[in-house]
């Protein structure tokens, strides 16, 4: 089993480093011919640092194949506790055509990237908000904005016939999601695409990048990795709660997805022994057989899975709302139900803000307007979270997906062909 030899944190000076060495076992010279992995990509038995955060180190024995792991966690010490900390970048988004925000100190401030796409994207950035990298669906690009590579070399990319498969059509065409680790600092990372809903559905797949190669750029391992062929476009995860009836089970991810033309959910398991088998929850509305009503967003939080079903021309919009058990990963019901009149404009986006506001977006076409609407739903009561909508803003301009900042203190709107995105200010409170 992986081991830690050492003390879980170290604290040093600002202005001064730390010299870590890896062990093989207490009071035992790692085997000969050993080979090191470390977190960020080095490759030699000791590193130095004088930066915060994770680090960790895996050993292999080249004579039996067996490799352990440890971690530690660096601090800086700060001399004066009064001061406050330096503002640190909490998240970077990229999105739309080679537009992007990174959040420092909780502001947002505009970047560029190499983004193209009109839909789903995604961005990791590690524990201690370093950035690692980000895709549109197709491409794959480091945090230097270069093209990731393969095993091969390859760049993974759409203009290379490498890319991932990710639809530019697709609501949420792609998510990257860290694979939880045992006693390291979970550099590997599972990139989960869909892709255009078509007749019969959608192809839900993964990739995988493991940021300890390519001298700590990544390097795409596993590519398009079929998990499902007849999904929607919905894609969703969120960490495991620590599960008091299952106190063995590790450390996991639930990854959430929705079948299409049924009313079945699938909950993923993502382990450090990869994506496991799913469990299945048939419940609420069927999102089909149009191919409209596989499209719109999924989002799950601790207690919730929030779904918008758009409907196709003529046909109703829905949004379900259905208790949620992140330390289970079960989704049951009966789930809220709310009635949004029918398409256009279609329900797209989905969020919550606060403990109980929900906001939809409702994209129109640019002859029907586009409306974002907020609700409460504190009641759990069908009728009185209907009685509770509020039309937050009416526009010609076709909105999109809902996102609320790294702190929750803003709601951000993506708007098609837009120079900026929109933004709803302090969005817990439904005025």
């Amino acid at each position: 089993p992986d081991s830690n030899l050492g003390p879980p944190e170290e604290e040093i000076c600002r202005g001064t480093s730390i010299t870590l060495s890896a062990l093989f076992q207490q009071g035992q010279a790692p085997p000969p011919g050993a080979t090191y992995l470390w977190s960020r990509g080095e490759t030699t038995p000791t590193i130095t640092t004088d930066s915060a955060g994770c680090y960790s180190v895996t050993i292999t024995d080249p004579a039996t194949g067996c490799s352990r792991s440890a971690r530690v966690n660096v601090r800086v010490y700060k001399p004066d506790p009064n001061q406050p900390p330096p503002p640190r970048e909490e998240a970077r988004w990229y999105f739309g055509s080679g537009s992007g925000i990174r959040f420092v100190g909780g502001q947002p401030q505009p970047i560029t990237g190499n983004a193209n796409t009109p839909e789903g994207t995604s961005s990791i950035s590690d524990a201690s908000g370093n950035f690692l990298f980000y895709t549109d669906g197709r491409n794959i690009f480091d945090k230097a904005g270069n093209p990731m590579l393969d095993r091969d070399g390859n760049p993974v990319t759409l203009a290379s016939g490498n890319g991932i498969n990710g639809g530019p059509n697709s609501t949420q065409a792609v998510l990257i999601v860290s694979q939880p680790g045992c006693n390291d600092c979970e550099p590997v990372y599972y990139v989960f695409t869909t892709t255009d809903i078509g007749a019969g559905g959608s192809q839900l797949q993964y990739s995988v990048v493991d940021m300890r190669l390519n001298n700590g750029l990544g390097q795409v391992t596993q590519q398009n990795v079929p998990l499902f062929d007849t999904s929607t476009e919905r894609l969703a995860a969120i960490r495991a709660q620590p599960d008091s009836t299952n106190p063995q089970r590790p450390e996991t991810t639930w990854i959430v997805t929705h079948d299409f033309n049924s009313n079945t959910f699938r909950v993923y398991p993502l382990t450090g022994r990869g994506v496991g088998s799913p469990r299945t929850y048939s419940i609420g509305e069927t999102h089909g057989p149009a191919t409209q009503n596989g499209e719109g967003y999924l989002k799950v939080y601790e207690d919730k899975v929030v779904v918008a079903k758009p409907g196709a021309p003529g046909e109703e919009n829905v949004v379900q709302v259905f208790p949620f058990n992140s330390a289970t990963g079960e989704i049951s019901g009966p789930p809220n139900t709310i009635r949004l009149g029918t398409a256009p404009p279609s329900a797209y986006g989905v969020e919550i803000a606060g403990d109980s506001t929900l906001y939809v977006s409702l994209s129109g076409n640019g002859t029907d307007s586009s409306r974002i609407v907020g609700f409460n739903l504190a009641s759990g009561v069908d009728s009185t979270i209907a009685k509770s909508r509020r039309q937050i803003v009416a526009t010609t301009d076709v909105l999109g997906a809902l996102q609320l900042d790294p702190n929750g203190q803003r709601l951000f709107v993506a708007r098609q062909n837009q120079n900026a995105l929109g933004e709803i200010t302090s969005p817990g409170t439904l005025a």
